[in-house]
């Protein structure tokens, strides 16, 4: 009809036309093309890879990795997650780093190191930013008030005072560099803290009085420095709800060399930092709230770690040499069952063996060299896990093509490789069922590790 309009029916009919004859068309693309290109892993699903290959939950190696480009405003599209010699460099840096770090070089754990703080040790200066409404320290519920210039002994003796309590009534944001006096790991890992605090609430004049409910915090861990640090601050050892009758609290924290941590309270206000008319930082604390002033007092503070495993070598150690000991003689045919199996364990599916043979030779090269059969079998590890064996995830292009279905799946929901059963429905040919597919997805979602999907897709 010769009419400026479309009729209802008329759209249906073009429709139903044009949806039969592009889904053939799509259909058909992906059968020869696949439904996207290959991938690369970025810097986030690389590092949680090497974590669960090595049995290192706490590997950090992210920020040895360029950080990856955004497309569509996610960080997982195949255009932008390109590949250069520089990033190639860095994946072989962070590998090794990776490896060297679950590697243990020593017969036994190194022993635990003990530290603990009380009175003014428990706090790097005696004052901070927002003044005595933000921080002081208190004994018989009241603010000391200490000496301008404090001698050694004096200084000391507050260190050692265990009559002191720290009270805090910030909240954890910038300015804000509470944390233990001369306290730092000097190795990574995990620390146990204890220590003893109760909720306060603070009343005019500097005076403590028990709060009337529990207030959270957490640890932070960081760099110590002063109040403008910038780099990774981080949340650790999980939230704890302080009650406001003394009790002795526990957690785990998470430290990496030369960190140290500090008290962050939470849901409490900052300090209001402004340069007046160019000059120099001043802070403002915002005013009491009706009833006073919320916040927790400290009695005392230990830390003790690392934490060593509890079995040695450690489970890391094992994955890259199984049973098999490096300070002996080990052999040709004893690095090449260990390529085998280190590579069943890291490879999201079968390899050929003649790709196989090429890290083997490398291995094999390295040992007829001199180098010490360790140093050897990382460097035929390290390859393969800078390789496009590791580094890309394909896309599925036939109908056996299982493996490659698994990995997209679990990078997708969980920002790692396939799990044991996963892996187990790939290697049956399970995965093109519909209701195979559709439980493992539930299965995923509903897992611990969904938590990485909200944290590294979601949040895009």
């Amino acid at each position: 009809p010769k009419s400026d309009h479309i009729t209802a029916d008329e759209r249906t009919a073009m429709t139903k036309l044009l949806s039969s004859k592009l889904l053939e068309a799509d259909q058909a693309d992906v059968r020869i093309h696949g439904r996207g290109p290959l991938r690369r892993l970025n810097r986030d699903e690389y590092e949680q890879n090497l974590r669960d290959i090595l049995q290192l939950p706490e590997l950090d190696i992210h920020d040895m990795l360029p950080e990856d480009r955004e497309g569509y405003h996610f960080n997982k599209t195949s255009e932008i997650l390109d590949m250069s010699r520089v990033q190639l460099t860095a994946y072989l840096e962070a590998s090794e780093a990776a490896l060297r770090g679950a590697m243990a070089t020593e017969t036994r754990p190194a022993a635990a190191a003990k530290f603990r703080a009380v009175g003014t040790s428990l706090f790097p200066q005696n004052s901070t930013f927002g003044e005595r409404e933000a921080m002081f320290f208190a004994r018989g519920n009241h603010a000391i008030t200490f000496e301008k210039n404090p001698t050694k002994e004096a200084i000391l003796a507050s260190d050692q005072d265990d009559t002191i309590e720290l009270a805090l009534f910030r909240s954890a944001h910038w300015p804000y560099y509470g944390y233990p006096k001369k306290f730092v790991a000097t190795r990574p890992g995990n620390y146990k803290v204890r220590f003893s605090a109760r909720a306060v609430i603070q009343e005019k004049g500097f005076v403590l009085k028990p709060a009337t409910k529990p207030l959270p915090m957490t640890f932070r861990a960081r760099k110590p420095s002063g109040p403008d640090v910038s780099g990774d601050v981080r949340a650790t050892g999980g939230v704890i709800d302080i009650q406001p009758e003394t009790e002795t609290y526990e957690t785990t924290i998470s430290l990496r060399e030369r960190e140290t941590f500090e008290y962050s309270l939470l849901g409490l206000p900052v300090p209001l930092a402004r340069n007046v008319k160019g000059g120099p930082p001043s802070y403002r604390y915002p005013p009491f709230p009706e009833g006073g002033q919320p916040g927790v007092a400290f009695q005392w503070l230990e830390i003790e770690g690392p934490i060593s495993p509890e079995t040695w070598p450690p489970p890391s150690h094992r994955v890259l040499f199984d049973d098999v000991s490096i300070a002996s003689t080990p052999t040709k045919e004893d690095a090449a069952r260990l390529l085998q199996r280190f590579v069943g364990i890291a490879c999201r599916e079968p390899i050929a063996e003649d790709e196989l043979r090429k890290f083997e030779q490398l291995i094999l090269r390295r040992m007829d060299g001199g180098a010490p059969f360790a140093e050897a079998l990382l460097a035929g590890y390290k390859a393969f896990l800078s390789s496009g064996h590791f580094l890309y995830l394909r896309e599925p292009r036939a109908e056996e093509d299982h493996f490659a279905i698994a990995e997209r799946l679990s990078h997708f929901l969980t920002n790692t490789r396939p799990d044991a059963q996963l892996q187990r429905f790939a290697r049956e040919a399970r995965l093109r069922d519909a209701n195979t597919l559709r439980s493992e997805t539930v299965r995923l979602i509903e897992g611990k590790d969904f938590a990485r999907f909200i944290k590294h897709f979601s949040d895009y």
